[in-house]
């Protein structure tokens, strides 16, 4: 269960980051290396998503 609201409060904080991108027009003034921090970040949450999807159909198929 701890899992499960890790990723939801992980998934949370990457789409308030997302929004603050979107709302104050901060996208202009990173840095490459903040831009690719963020992609990475996006791509770990991804694929904790993907395993946790593959857990959860294992146990309920």
């Amino acid at each position: 269960m701890t899992k499960n609201r890790d990723l939801e409060q992980a998934f949370q904080r990457l789409v308030d980051k997302y929004q603050e991108f979107l709302n104050e027009s901060t996208l202009d003034g990173l840095e490459r290396f903040e831009i690719e921090a963020v992609i990475q970040q996006v791509n770990r949450l991804h694929d904790k998503l993907n395993k946790h999807m593959n857990i959860i159909g294992r146990k309920f198929s």
